[in-house]
C-alpha cells in the first residue's frame, strides 16, 4: 500500500465529511426501535396467600409465599404461553421501615427491597421481562401500604421530596443489580397517575380545590417531572413511563395530553368490550410521537361479575372475544409493542392447585 500525502488525507476527511452530512438525522422511528418487550402479557399485579393484605407480598410475613408463587407463575407462563411480559405492582409503600405523617418515607426495610430483586432475578431466570408500578392507589377497603396522595397536595413539599428519594434509592438498588435488571422492561411511575391524582386530591384538602385541571398542571405534571428526571439520571438504562387512561393520549385532546407526559414509552389502559367500534380512537396512536404499549386491556365490564363480559372471567364468550381483539389487532394494526391483558387471573387460573389455562388464555395461546 503506497504511504498517505497530504492530498490523499484531505481527500479522505472531504469524502468523510460529506457522508456525515448526507445522513439524515435520526428520526422518531428509530427511538421507537430502542423499546423492545415481548408482545404478550398479563397485568399480572402482585399475588398475595390469604393470609396477607394486598400490597404486602413482598412484606417480611409474605415474601415466602410471594416468592413461591411467583416461581411457578413464571414457569406456567413461559411453558404455556401465558406471556412473557408481566406488570407487576410494586408499591414501594410497602417495603418502608417508617413512614411519619407529615414528612413521610424515611427509610426501607432492605430486606424487602431485596426481596424484590429476588423476584426480578426469578423472572430473569425465565426469560420474563417486567413493568415494574412503583406507585400505586387502593382498590379495596382491605388495600394497605399503598400511595398517599397528601404527598401532592401543595402542603407537604417534604412529603412529596421523600417520595421522589423513595423511587430514587430503590431503582438504583435494582439497577445496581445485573441479573435483576435485566428482567425490567420499563417503569411506571404511578399507575394511571393523572387520573388517580385527581380521583384522591378532589377528595382531599389541597391547593388546587376541586379544579381538575389545575391539579394536573400544579400538582401531578411537576411531580412526574421531578420523579423522571431524578431516575434517568440515576439509571438511564431503564424506560420509563406514566400509565394513562385512553381519553388522555388517545382521546381528542392528545396534543395537550403528549405535553403533560415526560416519559420515554406510553402506557395506555383500554377497557371497552367491542373495539372494533372504536378504531378511530387506536389509529391516533399512529400518531404518538414515542413507542406505546397497552400496559391494561379488558372489557367494559370490570365491575359486576352477575353481568356478561366480565372482564375478570377468562372464560366468558364475550371476554374471550375481546381479548383475542386486541391482541391480534394492537400490533400489527396500531403499533403497540406489547398487549398486557387484564388479569393473570384471567388467563391462568387455579385447577386443583395447578395452573391451568383458562378458555382466554387457550383462545391467545392459539394466536400465531
Amino acid at each position: 500500500m503506497p504511504p498517505l500525502t497530504w492530498r490523499s488525507v484531505f481527500t479522505v476527511v472531504s469524502l468523510t465529511l460529506v457522508l456525515v452530512l448526507a445522513t439524515p438525522l435520526a428520526d422518531p422511528g428509530v427511538r421507537r426501535a430502542a423499546f423492545a418487550v415481548p408482545y404478550e402479557g398479563t397485568n399480572y399485579y402482585a399475588p398475595t396467600s390469604s393470609e396477607c393484605p394486598y400490597y404486602s407480598s413482598w412484606t417480611p410475613s409474605c415474601s415466602d409465599s410471594t416468592k413461591r408463587q411467583i416461581a411457578a407463575d413464571m414457569n406456567f407462563a413461559t411453558d404455556s404461553r401465558g406471556g412473557r411480559f408481566q406488570r407487576v405492582w410494586i408499591s414501594l409503600d410497602q417495603l418502608f421501615a417508617c413512614f411519619d405523617p407529615t414528612t413521610g418515607f424515611c427509610g426501607y426495610d432492605w430486606g424487602a427491597v431485596a426481596a424484590v430483586a429476588d423476584t426480578l432475578r426469578t423472572m430473569a431466570h425465565h426469560d420474563v421481562t417486567a413493568a415494574l408500578v412503583l406507585f400505586a392507589q387502593p382498590n379495596r377497603a382491605s388495600d394497605v401500604n399503598y400511595f398517599r396522595f397528601e404527598a401532592l397536595d401543595g402542603r407537604h413539599p417534604q412529603m412529596r421530596a421523600n417520595y421522589i428519594e423513595a423511587a430514587a434509592q430503590f431503582v438504583q438498588y435494582i439497577a445496581a443489580d445485573e441479573v435483576a435488571s435485566s428482567s425490567v422492561g420499563v417503569i411506571d411511575l404511578e399507575n394511571e397517575g393523572y387520573f388517580q391524582n385527581k380521583q384522591a386530591l378532589q377528595d382531599l384538602p389541597n391547593v388546587c380545590g376541586a379544579s381538575a385541571g389545575c391539579i394536573d398542571r400544579t400538582l401531578s405534571l411537576p411531580f412526574f417531572a421531578d420523579l423522571y428526571d431524578r431516575l434517568k439520571h440515576i439509571a438511564p438504562r431503564f424506560s420509563y413511563t406514566v400509565s394513562a387512561v385512553r381519553g388522555e393520549l388517545l382521546g381528542p385532546d392528545m396534543d395537550y395530553w403528549l405535553s403533560m407526559y415526560p416519559v420515554d414509552v406510553y402506557d395506555v389502559h383500554l377497557y371497552i368490550s367491542n373495539p372494533q367500534a372504536h378504531t378511530s380512537s387506536f389509529a391516533r396512536a399512529k400518531d404518538l410521537p414515542k413507542p406505546w404499549f397497552a400496559g391494561e386491556v379488558g372489557t367494559s365490564n370490570t365491575g359486576d361479575s352477575d353481568r356478561a363480559c366480565y372482564t375478570y372471567d377468562g372464560d366468558d364468550p364475550c371476554t374471550v372475544a375481546t381479548n383475542r381483539s386486541w391482541r391480534q389487532h394492537l400490533g400489527p394494526q396500531y403499533g403497540a409493542r406489547a398487549v398486557l391483558i387484564e388479569h393473570w387471573g384471567a388467563v391462568v387460573r387455579d385447577s386443583d392447585g395447578l395452573p391451568a389455562l383458562t378458555d382466554t388464555g387457550r383462545a391467545l395461546a392459539g394466536l400465531p
